[in-house]
Order: C-alpha cells, then structure tokens, then sequence
C-alpha cells in the first residue's frame, strides 16, 4: 500500500473476467514512450474483452512533465491513463490519473472483435476520481455504450473541451452479448 511502482509498459488485462485491482494508494509511474497506448499504466482489452472489472484507489502517472498550452504532443498522444478497448462492466473509482501524454481514460472499440457489440466498452462506471492535466483530455468516448460520469474532479486539460463525441458507427444490436437484467 502507499508505494510507487515503475513500469516501461503497464498492466495490461486481456480475457479477464471478476477482478477487482485495489491500488490501495500505490503509484503506477510508466516510464515507457508516450507514442505507444501499451505505455499506458492500465491497457483493458487489448486483444479480447474482460468484464466486470473494477478499478480503484491508484494513482496513475505518465511521464509528460509539460504543462500549460505545451503538454500536448500529438506525436505522443497513444500514452493513456487506462486505455480501455472494448469489455463490459468496467468500474473505475478513486482513480487519480495524472501527467499522461493522451487521455486520463480512452474508451475505444477492440480492434480484434471490430463490428461486434462485445467491440465497444459498454456500462462503464466512473466515480469519485481525480484527472489532473492530461496532454490530450479527460475522457474521450470514441466508442463507448451505457458510461456513467459521477462526481470526477478534472483540472485544466489542453485542448479544455472534452471530446466525448464518437467517431466510429453506432455498435452493432446483439442481444446474447448483453441481456437485460
């Protein structure tokens, strides 16, 4: 609990499914090229969905020491607090998020599953978190279904509106993959 942890490429979460990553305060530092999304100190669904994960209580730190209208660098833009590509119930709470090259949280369809509803990250929770200047912004929803955005703090980032508009076709309707409960 409380300690920092140095990483050249961060956690990154393939197939999981019921998991819980209790930080307990600990820092995850990335080290790694701000050019690169596996960077990033948390990659969700890189290669295959995970559900029902919940994330909580770190403090997630890039490397991108620029502040002001400098600390964007489109050549840098892939280094994410949790980079998030595709899954299902996905929690993310007490977060702090800081110093990325990209985005705090990038909420993005899994390249492998492409044009199936498992694609996109869908019922995804965010609550009582902290994103301190990002290079890019907070949470961009490129391809995200079903997000709840509870009391977040979020200090300046550049550019300082939001993108949370998406840029890929509407997911396609699967009602196996997503019962109503």
């Amino acid at each position: 609990a409380g300690g920092t942890y140095r990483v050249a490429a961060g956690l990154r979460l393939d197939g999981r499914h019921n998991l819980i990553l209790d930080g307990h305060g600990s820092t995850i530092r990335t080290t790694g090229s701000g050019g690169s999304a596996l960077a990033s100190p948390i990659v969700l669904s890189w290669a295959t969905a995970n559900s029902d994960i919940w994330i909580r209580n770190f403090v997630l730190e890039g490397n991108n020491l620029r502040t002001g209208t400098s600390i964007y660098d489109p050549s840098r833009e892939s280094q994410m607090g949790i980079d998030l590509n595709g899954g299902v119930r996905i929690e993310i709470s007490g977060v702090t998020i800081r110093r990325t090259w990209g985005d705090a949280v990038y909420a993005n369809e899994n390249t492998p599953s492409a044009g199936s509803a498992a694609a996109w990250p869908t019922d995804i929770w965010l609550h009582h978190n902290r994103f301190d200047p990002s290079g890019r912004t907070d949470f961009p929803s490129n391809a995200g279904r079903r997000e709840t955005h509870a009391p977040t703090t979020i200090d300046p980032v550049a550019p300082p509106v939001p993108d949370t508009h998406h840029h890929l076709p509407p997911p396609p309707t699967d009602a196996a993959a997503h019962p109503s409960d």
